[in-house]
């Protein structure tokens, strides 16, 4: 009997950086929004961790979720296996945290199947251990996240709308993107974003990292495919994390926008999906 679970993307809705930090991290001060296009996990007894894709991405011992799944065993002195099967829906190295959501799915999990009776915030610390977005994905929740990632305040705001990716052939890596860059005094706020988010909201998104995603990959071109898709009618564009996905809104025509988008970019991956407020 096997056990399945969705893991939720996410996109940034805003994503500010504050300053460097002494461990080399920067902190961040983030509202993040889970959105419909997923992963699914199958989870089985076994004597022994197994996880296996239907991609190949990386080798069992560098994946994430093997990495999660060892973690919790050693750490509570676990007897059982686990046998994980990841369907990989989200691509990689697109800034909408899909390794991320997998393995806080897998920490939910298996504090369940192995019976830990662990707190989200005892969750939280381990999460925080393992990657800087795997918090957030805890909460199931639309929320600002601060620090490196390991403060997540969900807020009481509903956002359910359509929302369109647009997934270059470019992956950006988010480590190379933070290590090159520049901090700069800005005077966009966060807080004028979540105050208007139950109207006019979309004027309010930014997204620190644009530039210098697209200054240290050269091939990635993001001002085009902004321009591109403002001129085909949607009505906010934005880069997702450090890339390379972009997303745009818009209220109205939302079908017909798409249709243009896959006729002026069939070499990319367009995805029609919804902002989800709460996973639960």
């Amino acid at each position: 009997m096997r056990r399945k679970e969705k893991a939720y993307a996410k996109i940034n809705l805003s994503l500010k950086v504050l300053n460097k930090r002494d461990d080399g991290f920067h902190n961040l001060d983030m509202l993040m929004v889970n959105i419909s296009l997923y992963d699914i996990l199958y989870f089985k007894k076994a004597k022994d961790i197994k996880v296996s894709m239907n991609k190949d991405v990386c080798e069992m011992e560098d994946n994430i979720v093997y990495k999660t799944a060892l973690l919790l065993k050693n750490k509570y002195n676990v007897s059982d296996g686990i046998d994980i099967y990841i369907k990989k829906n989200i691509p990689d190295g697109g800034g909408l945290g899909g390794g991320s959501s997998d393995a806080a799915t897998t920490l939910l999990v298996l504090n369940e199947m192995w019976n830990l009776n662990l707190s989200i915030e005892e969750l939280s610390d381990i999460a925080a251990c393992l990657g800087s977005d795997i918090c957030f994905f805890l909460y199931k929740h639309i929320a600002r996240v601060g620090s490196k990632g390991e403060i997540v305040e969900t807020l009481d705001k509903r956002l359910d709308e359509d929302i369109a990716l647009i997934i270059p052939d470019v992956k950006c890596n988010t480590k190379k993107v933070f290590q090159n860059h520049v901090i700069e005094e800005s005077d966009k706020s966060i807080d004028e974003l979540i105050n208007n988010l139950d109207g006019d909201y979309y004027k309010y998104i930014f997204n620190d990292l644009e530039d210098t995603s697209k200054r240290v990959y050269e091939e990635y071109k993001l001002d085009e495919i902004k321009e591109n898709a403002y001129k085909t009618g949607f009505d906010a564009v934005l880069m997702s994390g450090s890339g390379s996905t972009v997303f745009a809104l818009s209220k109205q025509a939302f079908k017909q926008k798409i249709k243009t988008l896959k006729k002026l970019y069939p070499q990319y991956l367009i995805i029609a999906c919804k902002t989800i407020s709460s996973c639960k």
